[in-house]
């Protein structure tokens, strides 16, 4: 798998996480979105691996007794694993749009999954083999037919093209921020929405417009607190069956300015859950757990610290990429990633140039 990928698979099971924050203590449980996000990353693989050759994957041979049994390929026994998790995925994620392989491997099986839902075992059918057989192969070349078009290229290609340029925008808008600044402070604040939010504990539904003005009033509060020690966000929107809506967001801040990254994170994230979203809300402090980080992004940052910035760099990755796989399906104009405006380049002051730290021995 290539390290882009890895990280993104991460960053899409970390999102299978609900998280609160109270105290001095935190937690994260687990939801049910996590097999399903294992089936659609599966399910890229696969049919990535259906593309790459032409044999069929499945076949009868004659056994001992003349009985006749069916042979599945390794990736023939993938295939029928997922062939039926449609509802599954769908049924966690009810308002997304999928990668375009993804979507494929779908409108391909279809017709097979309806026909023969109760039939996971072939060997156990006890129908015309032969039939059930031809309906696997032929969503095999259904597969293939679709990928190997030029209209699919072109579907995956814009698709590609909206996660790169996301990803590409938030880099651009982390380096900025550092050519003007000799230390950032870098927050990671998850926030999403009790599920004891209503009336007599039953949880209200929140809509589009909801979230996005709680994520307004938010950013209105904070940089109001912070003054001019505020240099930045970025943040991305997504939905599960478990957590609702929920944000993933990034803050920068002077670093000349303020201390205590884990507390200024805390800071954020009570203004949402009390001020912001009026009660409603519950955060996660990433900031609290930076050592569970392979590569740590988060924290104070020097202009000059090299390795840092780079795992800046994988943390804007996980903020961006999991577009790629899965993103809500919204209407019009209405966006799931944003940030902040440019930083507009400070006039030049006479006097000393920024310097590296010196190298304490």
């Amino acid at each position: 798998m290539k390290i882009v990928d890895r990280y993104v698979e991460e960053a899409l099971l970390e999102s299978t996480t609900s998280y609160f924050d109270s105290g001095t203590s935190g937690v994260i449980a687990i939801n049910g979105e996590r097999k399903a996000i294992l089936r659609i990353s599966a399910i890229e693989k696969l049919v990535q691996d259906v593309v790459a050759t032409n044999e069929n994957v499945v076949s009868i041979h004659e056994a001992y007794g003349g009985k006749q049994v069916v042979k599945l390929s390794g990736v023939g026994k993938r295939l029928l694993a997922n062939m039926w998790c449609r509802h599954e995925i769908q049924r966690y994620y009810p308002i997304h749009d999928f990668s375009p392989l993804v979507n494929v491997f779908f409108q391909a099986t279809e017709e097979h999954a309806f026909q023969y839902y109760s039939q996971r075992n072939p060997n156990s059918f006890h129908g015309d083999l032969h039939a059930l057989v031809d309906s696997i192969n032929l969503a095999v070349d259904r597969v293939r037919k679709l990928v190997r078009g030029a209209v699919f290229r072109k579907q995956l290609n814009a698709h590609r093209r909206l996660s790169n340029k996301n990803y590409k925008s938030l880099l651009a808008y982390i380096e900025a921020i550092f050519k003007e600044t000799s230390r950032v402070m870098v927050l990671r604040v998850d926030l999403g929405y009790s599920k004891l939010v209503g009336v007599h504990g039953v949880r209200q539904v929140l809509g589009f417009e909801d979230v996005k003005l709680h994520r307004e009033r938010l950013m209105g509060i904070l940089r109001r607190k912070t003054k001019g020690a505020f240099l930045g966000h970025a943040w991305k929107l997504e939905y599960g069956l478990s957590k609702g809506y929920h944000y993933h967001c990034m803050f920068f801040l002077d670093g000349s300015q303020v201390r205590e990254d884990i507390g200024w994170a805390r800071t954020i994230g009570e203004i949402w859950a009390d001020k912001a979203t009026q009660g409603r809300g519950v955060y996660y402090n990433c900031n609290r757990r930076k050592d569970a980080y392979r590569a740590c992004g988060i924290g104070m940052i020097e202009h000059f610290d090299k390795d840092k910035r780079k795992n800046l760099q994988k943390a804007a990755l996980y903020l961006t990429k999991i577009e790629y796989y899965l993103r809500i399906a919204t209407e019009g104009r209405a966006r799931t990633f944003g940030r902040g405006e440019m930083p507009k380049p400070a006039v030049k002051k006479r006097g000393r140039p920024r310097r590296r730290p010196a190298i304490e021995i």
